[in-house]
């Protein structure tokens, strides 16, 4: 049985939750943006305008105000309802009972969870991308002194024309070897999920990427093989049945890695993700059906 006819099985009964949740989540994401645009009008400033940082010293402070104030609103409000969506799909894949209103669990019970996990996802891809863009940067950074030096020689023209795509395709390669990176924190929301305690769990994200050691690759892979059903979804309705198999399809994966290395941590085997279990989170529990 393919991982899309699984998850097509765990969907049988959930299909309208299924497509509210994803309704709701599309809705509360495209919130933040809309209002973004609307305050920034009201200010006289649009999306298409060019804002540069000299600007925002010389009397375009406002521009920073309402953008960072606008970030704040949308941690604050969208946080929850993007950890409550996933604890709705882990619900599916481990056969517990969700409905709808399991997409706002975090807005009453564990609130501040939610807003630590996201921060703490924002600053691990934030160093991630900052990692995964220097050599684009690099790149860029060198066509630019050469077109700025005066050049104007053929091997000068060769160097630029060289840096321009070597730049395009080391951002190209960032941007994916950026998601590869983030794969290893994906488990720290279903384990955060499963936290049944009052306290945050200490090294939550250390233990999420000890937890995906060795099983990265076969993620990825696994997501990739999604990339056409992502293409369809520009078409807006596919995206309403291609984002409940593909979340099941996740949850389902990283439900059978949470639980080979808690089912390992029992054994007592020396596992590199040993140290971060223990004591620290309460691996959710989550039962396999027979191949």
């Amino acid at each position: 049985m393919s991982c899309v006819q699984k998850a097509r099985k765990y969907l049988k009964g959930y299909w309208s939750a299924a497509v509210a949740v994803e309704f709701v989540s599309m809705a509360v994401g495209l919130l933040v943006p809309l209002a973004s645009l609307s305050v920034l009008r009201i200010f006289g400033l649009g999306a298409e305008e060019v804002v540069h940082a000299s600007d925002l010293v010389n009397g375009g402070w406002i521009y920073a105000v309402i953008v960072a104030a606008l970030l704040i609103v949308d941690w604050l409000l969208i946080s929850p309802i993007i950890l409550g969506r996933q604890a709705f799909y882990w619900g599916i894949a481990s056969g517990v009972g969700v409905t709808v209103f399991s997409i706002f669990r975090y807005y009453s019970r564990n609130y501040i969870f939610s807003l630590r996990w996201r921060l703490s996802r924002w600053l691990y891809r934030a160093a991630y991308t900052a990692i995964c863009m220097l050599p684009a940067a690099f790149a860029i950074a060198t066509t630019r002194a050469i077109r700025q030096s005066g050049i104007n020689t053929a091997f000068g023209d060769v160097l630029m024309l060289f840096g321009t795509v070597f730049g395009f395709v080391f951002f190209l390669f960032g941007l994916i070897f950026t998601e590869i990176l983030m794969i290893r924190t994906m488990s720290a929301a279903f384990l955060l999920i499963g936290e049944e305690n009052d306290k945050y769990p200490k090294r939550l994200f250390r233990c999420s990427v000890r937890l995906m050691r060795g099983h990265v690759v076969r993620e990825f892979n696994l997501f990739a093989g999604f990339t056409g059903w992502f293409v369809c979804c520009v078409l807006f309705f596919p995206y309403f049945y291609a984002m409940p198999i593909f979340s099941t399809v996740r949850a389902i994966s990283i439900g059978r890695i949470i639980e080979s290395g808690a089912k390992d941590d029992k054994r007592g085997k020396a596992r590199p993700d040993k140290a971060a279990l223990e004591d620290t989170i309460q691996v959710p529990a989550f039962t396999i059906e027979a191949e």
